[in-house]
């Protein structure tokens, strides 16, 4: 049973984007630039070092939180398809049980972003900073450092000072931070307003089994708004209601990668997964949906998309979580 949420609803439902913003939202596998580099998390600004399919993470400067020095270990995990399964060091603060913990990770790499969800078991009243309230975290890459180059005085004229006013050239400053990803949702306003609307009609079409026209409604919603999660997700849906699952999987990654707290998207890129024989993954997905709040029971049991699962020792101890989270 895959699942479409848009504008919030959660629904059970039985081409022409610019190329530079699939290729920026593009997951990435082991072909794919890899994560070496240093990267902003949580905790701080972190190292990640890719070997194969190994990834390990030391901070690289002291974090303002749990005082935790610098090369301390706080990423481990293997890269999988484009999709980071691990786990990340955390932190709480603000209660008894503050200190730094690990938790489970699933994270998609989006570009300069590893986005997904992080499980954690929090204490009363404790903070964890870096992570949504729906367990959401995100790394972002940072840009390298750009080269300086001494730029000789033009001949003729060795009175003016190269980069100084009088020279009329504009001195060189290197990019601070990580570059901008397509826009950020707070700052979309109408634009998300009306990619919602287009996204509206793309519902509707998917509830009467018109999908090429609900696609190119969400196709149209994610133009207008590229961080509108929800309508890469929906474009997801259309896909494997065609049963075409890897095309299906890779816009449920793109949409983890916009936004970690689209939760629909953990659970149909499970189904993407499990449909497709990656069943290690598909079972990792839904752990960290169920470790962050998803206890439909009845779906994990029944879904046909999840039939090749079943018999799988790690799915009956998801079905197992999902009990334990239902519980009051």
């Amino acid at each position: 049973m895959i699942r479409s949420r848009i504008m919030l609803v959660r629904r059970s439902t039985a081409l022409g984007i610019v190329t530079l913003l699939l290729a920026a939202l593009a997951p990435g596998g082991a072909e794919a630039a890899k994560l070496s580099g240093v990267w902003d998390g949580p905790l701080g600004p972190v190292k990640i070092s890719q070997s194969g399919g190994r990834v390990t993470g030391t901070l690289a400067a002291p974090s303002e939180h749990c005082g935790l020095k610098k090369g301390e270990r706080v990423v481990d995990g293997t890269m999988m398809a484009g999709n980071f399964s691990g786990k990340v060091r955390l932190c709480q603060t603000g209660c008894d049980t503050e200190g730094p913990g690990w938790a489970f990770a699933m994270l998609v790499q989006a570009g300069r972003r590893l986005s997904g969800a992080a499980a954690i078991k929090i204490g009363a009243g404790c903070r964890v900073p870096g992570r949504t309230d729906n367990g959401g975290v995100v790394f972002h890459r940072r840009a390298p450092p750009k080269p300086k180059v001494e730029t000789p005085p033009p001949e003729g004229d060795e009175g003016t000072e190269t980069g100084t006013g009088e020279s009329g050239s504009a001195p060189d400053h290197p990019m601070v931070g990580p570059a901008q990803e397509g826009y950020d949702p707070r700052m979309a306003g109408s634009l998300r307003e009306k990619a919602m609307n287009v996204a509206r009609d793309g519902a509707t079409y998917l509830e009467e089994g018109r999908f090429e026209k609900a696609r190119e409604r969400f196709m149209e919603a994610i133009e207008i708004d590229p961080s509108y999660a929800e309508g890469y997700n929906g474009i997801g849906v259309t896909y494997a209601l065609r049963r075409d699952w890897d095309e299906a999987a890779s816009w449920y990654q793109r949409s983890i990668g916009t936004n970690p707290d689209i939760g629909d998207a953990y659970y149909n890129l499970a189904c993407a997964y499990a449909q497709t024989g990656k069943a290690d993954l598909a079972v990792r997905y839904l752990r960290i949906a169920v470790l962050n709040g998803y206890s439909e029971t009845t779906n994990l049991k029944e879904d046909p998309d999840l039939a090749p699962l079943r018999k799988r020792k790690d799915f009956q101890g998801v079905l197992k979580l999902t009990a334990f989270a239902a519980m009051p």
